[in-house]
């Protein structure tokens, strides 16, 4: 479902086929939560982040598709580059790019 166009090599966006990519989904997250990594009887982080990613996906689409009617979701440009790019302009205005800023510093700018 890693789409750059509406029809990316015949898959279909997020949202264009939503029962079978949600059904998709599901089955990914009940294999992931059923699998364990050398005997850990809890999730390693990284399993805890593809269920958080399925799930977040899931619910991203029904808050545009309610709030600005949106059929479909390009999941390609799902990442955090365009916050990193934020971040580095703020940084930049605050002219704090030779300190120790972080991102939770900005919450309170």
């Amino acid at each position: 479902m890693n789409t750059q166009h509406k029809y990316d090599n015949g898959t279909a966006s997020y949202g264009l086929n939503k029962s079978s990519q949600n059904d998709l989904l599901d089955r990914m997250n009940e294999f992931i939560n059923s699998m364990r990594v050398h005997g850990k009887t809890s999730l390693l982080p990284f399993q805890k982040g593809i269920i958080v990613s399925n799930t977040s996906l899931k619910n991203l689409f029904i808050d545009m598709k309610e709030t600005y009617g949106l059929s479909y979701i390009l999941t390609r440009k799902l990442d955090q580059d365009g916050l990193e790019n934020l971040y580095s302009f703020l940084k930049g205005m605050l002219e704090s790019a030779n300190n120790d800023m972080t991102v939770l510093d900005l919450k309170y700018w």
